[in-house]
């Protein structure tokens, strides 16, 4: 079934459906063929049989009636009564050759000839006798008449008349015949018809299943095939068995689920940091593949500038660390000789408290020279107050630059960090 398969769907469409027209022909044809037979031996029926059975049998009355009106006029008295059946016999003798003329075209057998010939025989020749007897009772020979009708004529009647019957009989038995075959043909045929019909339901049925199949099973695989898709998974190729619209199908998606596969692979090794990986699109109108060359390109030139910014900025920082050092030497003598002007100044307050002190122990020393002294005393506060204040800010300065050589340092770290990622990329 392999061809089948093969085929196109609207060729499997064509093919079941002209096997389903084909039976639905044959079947046609012989139920036509059949009510034809049929149809035959009804008309057999009414066209022969019947038609000769009533010719036959008006034929055997005509022939009776002939004879009656024949042994009347042996009977007669009288010219009146002679013509009058003559003219009877005359009547009767012409419906007989009509029926006569009609019943020959329907002879139909051998037998039925025979059995005709030897009917028409006898009576030619009983007309023979019935001149014979008309003309002996024209004469009044009515004793010689009787006779004559009595004996040749009788024999001759009683004959022709069994031939007759034989007709008649031969043609109810031919329509009885006819009818029982007629019979037996419609029994048969409507045998046959059944037996035809249940043929082409057995055959529609299995070809509706066997396309149906054909076509829905793979279908039903590449629906599943697409969920999974549709969901982020990546599922085995499917097996193609047909090389019809379906079988393209399955293997359009069997290439983009490899395609799809072969994308995630490259996305991993780029999330893995290996950008030496390379996309091939399918084509040019490949949106996914020249988008994911694209994006490895820039990756690659990023990491690129990045590497040379590094090395940029490594001597940068190279440079600040260097400056950072050299200030955090000036802030430290700075806060050096800080120290030194803070230890004097605790020493002119010493020396400013012993000659307040020595000021107030001279008592008798004039009034101009006390307050000369005091004012003295609150200038140099004010200046070991201010001298103060320079340290802490000295202080807070030497902390900011410990904290910039903290950062440098940092920075120093990121651009080492930066190199090392920029040599794996290569």
């Amino acid at each position: 079934m392999q061809w089948f398969n093969n085929l196109k769907i609207s060729s499997k469409l064509i093919f079941g459906f002209g096997i389903l027209t084909l039976l639905l022909v044959v079947l046609g044809l012989f139920s036509t063929w059949q009510l034809k037979q049929v149809n035959d031996k009804s008309a057999e029926i009414s066209t022969n049989w019947l038609p000769s059975v009533t010719f036959t049998s008006d034929m055997n009355t005509n022939t009776s009636d002939f004879r009656i009106a024949e042994l009347q006029h042996i009977l007669s008295l009288t010219e009146e009564e002679m013509s009058g059946y003559e003219k009877n016999m005359a009547q009767a003798m012409n419906v007989f050759n009509k029926n006569d003329e009609a019943y020959q075209k329907l002879i139909s057998s051998d037998q039925e000839r025979q059995i005709y010939n030897a009917f028409k025989d006898k009576w030619n020749e009983y007309l023979k006798e019935h001149d014979k007897i008309i003309a002996l009772s024209r004469q009044n020979k009515n004793d010689e008449a009787k006779a004559l009708i009595r004996g040749r004529s009788q024999q001759l009647f009683d004959e022709f008349s069994a031939n007759l019957l034989k007709l008649v009989e031969l043609n109810k038995k031919g329509g009885e015949d006819a009818s029982t075959a007629s019979t037996e043909l419609y029994n048969n045929s409507r045998t046959l018809i059944i037996g035809l019909l249940a043929i082409a339901i057995t055959m529609s049925i299995l070809i509706g299943y066997i396309i149906s199949n054909a076509i829905a099973r793979p279908i039903n695989e590449a629906v599943e095939t697409a969920e999974k898709l549709s969901r982020g998974e990546l599922p085995q190729s499917m097996k193609m068995k047909s090389n019809d619209e379906v079988g393209r199908l399955i293997e359009s998606m069997n290439t983009m689920t490899d395609y799809l596969r072969n994308m995630a692979r490259v996305a991993d090794s780029i999330a893995k940091g290996n950008l030496t990986v390379e996309v091939n699109p399918q084509s040019s109108v490949d949106v996914f593949g020249n988008t994911f060359k694209t994006m490895l390109d820039s990756l690659r030139t990023i990491i690129r500038e990045l590497r040379e910014n590094s090395h940029t900025l490594s001597s940068a920082a190279g440079e600040l660390v260097a400056v950072s050092t050299n200030q955090s030497a000036v802030i430290t003598e700075q806060a050096s000789s800080i120290q030194e002007i803070s230890t004097t100044l605790d020493e002119i307050r010493a020396t400013v408290e012993q000659a307040s002190d020595r000021a107030k122990s001279v008592a008798h020393v004039s009034e101009q020279s006390l307050e000369i002294s005091k004012t003295g005393q609150q200038e140099l506060e004010q200046v070991v107050g201010a001298m103060s204040k320079i340290k802490d800010q000295v202080e807070t300065i030497a902390e900011n630059i410990l904290d910039l050589s903290e950062k440098t340092i940092q920075i120093g770290e990121i651009t080492s960090s930066v190199n090392d990622i920029a040599e794996q990329s290569n």
